[in-house]
């Protein structure tokens, strides 16, 4: 496996770790990731595979080693998770919502009803377009720091 691989399969290993990333900014929070020997745990296991490099991702920034920079939101899981990360601040989803996924928020808020599944639908959309997002500014950081360039994250 080449290191943008390994890279992927290390990202989704940690978007389904735990579930604090409901509680992240919709706008994006600073992360940190880097590698370091064994694969973080689910729950609060003992770290597995301890001989071999995974990416870590935090958000501290590490010490003493080589680091990229990255942002997550409340969708990293890529999962219809709609009710629990509106029921913190519904105003400010909303807001993000409409600004950032106009017709769909339209479809989603509108007149008619729409039955559970359709609003299903909708909200698994928009968490796995969220989610690859997530990825492409990790997997953009992760080049340009290859390559030496300095990269700016915008979501």
């Amino acid at each position: 496996m080449n290191q943008l691989e390994q890279l992927y399969s290390d990202f989704l290993h940690f978007s389904k770790l735990h579930s604090w990333y409901k509680k992240l900014d919709f706008h994006g929070t600073i992360f940190y990731f880097y590698q370091d020997y064994g694969l973080p745990p689910k729950g609060f296991n003992e770290m597995t595979d301890k001989e071999n490099l995974h990416w870590h991702f935090s958000h501290e920034k590490p010490e003493n080693k080589k680091y990229y920079v990255t942002k997550f939101g409340p969708f990293l899981r890529g999962e219809a998770n709609f009710n629990i990360i509106k029921s913190d601040n519904k105003l400010i989803f909303k807001k993000w919502f409409e600004e950032n996924y106009p017709i769909l928020f339209q479809d989603y808020y509108s007149t008619y009803h729409l039955d559970y599944f359709e609003k299903y639908e909708i909200e698994k959309i928009v968490a796995e377009a969220e989610r690859d997002k997530y990825w492409e500014v990790t997997k953009n950081s992760y080049i340009k720091g290859i390559e030496g360039e300095k990269f700016t994250i915008v979501i």
